[in-house]
């Protein structure tokens, strides 16, 4: 699948088309798996690629549930739960940043962190900027959606490189996935 593909099946997984995938493979315990007779059945109605990532959704969500209120309604995958800060950790982070005139939430990956800072800081400031960066596009789709669900807001999200990155006066926050 190439990147766009990803950002497409991504960007469809919480559409009305799959809302049927997404109930059927909420009712299949994550120990079970994706059985061959269960994806031969989905496959007469959905893509394989539709399939892949609604299954991804389903177990990323379970994984979320111990670190986010609302991990239902969140877009990620399993890889990104897993290396997001959890809510607490990160509303506790993002109290350093009360005061800051906007921030940059820098391999923001899901979003955990930029929630968080989308709160606090918005909450202190409402003209604040809080803007997203990661190098994948399927993480900048993610953030964006996550920061929408929980605050109803939209968050700047970039698809780039962080070297050389120019934030202004902006404060930086950056926990990058791989340490």
């Amino acid at each position: 699948m190439t990147v766009r593909g990803e950002v497409d099946t991504w960007s469809g997984a919480l559409s009305d088309a799959t809302a049927a995938l997404r109930e059927q493979l909420a009712a299949v315990p994550t120990s079970d798996g994706l059985q061959p007779a269960l994806i031969q059945r989905l496959r007469k109605s959905f893509s394989r690629e539709e399939v892949e990532v609604a299954w991804h959704l389903t177990v990323a969500r379970r994984k979320a549930a111990p670190k986010f209120d609302r991990a239902d309604d969140m877009l990620c995958d399993i890889i990104g739960v897993e290396q997001s800060s959890g809510q607490a950790v990160a509303m506790r982070k993002a109290r350093r940043f009360r005061e800051a005139p906007g921030v940059v939430d820098l391999c923001c990956g899901i979003g955990g962190d930029t929630m968080a800072l989308q709160e606090v800081v918005r909450a202190e400031d409402s003209s604040a900027v809080v803007r997203a960066v990661d190098l994948d596009p399927v993480r900048a789709l993610m953030v964006t959606h996550n920061v929408a669900v929980l605050h109803g807001e939209t968050v700047e999200a970039e698809v780039r490189e962080v070297e050389g990155f120019a934030a202004g006066d902006a404060w930086i926050h950056i926990d990058p996935s791989r340490r």
